[in-house]
């Protein structure tokens, strides 16, 4: 007859706990890199539409220049038509 001791179950079981553990830790880390991936594409992007808006900014201030400076006489009747209903328009709206 064999004697089986409680050592054997026990250890069994760390080690079953440890292999659990060890594929807990490698399916973090791939949660890990496929987060930052996520992350460092969103980045990107952003940075690239940020870039994107600056640079329609500045065309259109640009554009907006060259006007006033073919066209001074009309860009100052459409500033003083716009500062004088501006603040009426405003006002409307309370």
């Amino acid at each position: 007859m064999e004697v089986k001791t409680s050592e054997q179950p026990s250890e069994k079981a760390a080690a079953k706990a440890h292999e659990a553990l060890d594929r807990g830790a490698e399916q973090a880390r791939k949660a890990e890199g496929t987060a930052r991936d996520y992350y460092e594409e969103a980045d990107r992007r952003l940075r690239e539409k940020a870039r994107e808006g600056r640079e329609r900014g500045q065309d259109f201030v640009d554009s907006m220049e060259g006007y006033v400076r073919e066209h001074p006489l009309t860009a100052i009747g459409l500033a003083v038509v716009v500062g004088a209903l501006l603040p009426s328009l405003l006002m409307r709206n309370r």
